[in-house]
């Protein structure tokens, strides 16, 4: 084993007896899952994306004559909460801006998905407004459009603001 190996193995080693002793661990309460919320999980993660297949493609046809697409919809890296999320990319340009995700987040003990966008680094974006979205209710398609559109917006607006100036 090298030396780097060997120097990331007692690191991680360390790490985890930190996150042993920390006082911020789940309280057995709170990590019982309310009842449904397995259900609502799957409908977040399966149902969702295909009932909105129809307004993301109606965004992507719009989008593509400029160079941009959308990405479907898939789950975040933190796969703790359940979160489905795309995000915004040019068509061609390998190198151009990363844009934020838009997130569509499962709220605990609901059957609300907040719809916000995230920046790098965990923020909402104050650019965006926050919306919630039934998850249980037909979903309304003009609605879900509008939400895309409005992220687009939000994060193409500022790159014309700076070629601007």
């Amino acid at each position: 084993m090298t030396l780097d190996q060997t120097a990331l193995r007692d690191l991680l080693q360390a790490d985890a007896e930190r996150r042993a002793r920390s006082p911020h661990r789940p309280v057995a309460a709170e990590a019982q899952e309310p009842p449904g919320w397995a259900e609502l999980r799957f409908n977040l993660v399966n149902t969702f994306p295909r009932l909105a297949r129809g307004a993301f493609a109606a965004l992507r046809e719009t989008l593509a004559p400029f160079g941009y697409t959308v990405s479907p919809l898939h789950p975040g890296m933190d796969l703790v909460r359940p979160r489905m999320q795309t995000e915004l990319a040019r068509v061609t340009e390998r190198d151009g801006p990363l844009f934020a995700p838009l997130v569509f987040e499962l709220e605990r003990g609901s059957n609300n998905v907040r719809v916000f966008v995230r920046q790098f680094g965990g923020r909402a974006v104050p650019d965006f407004v926050e919306r919630r979205i039934q998850l249980g209710a037909s979903i309304d398609l003009g609605e879900l459009e509008a939400m895309l559109r409005d992220y687009v917006a939000c994060m193409i607006r500022p790159l014309n603001a700076r070629a601007a100036a």
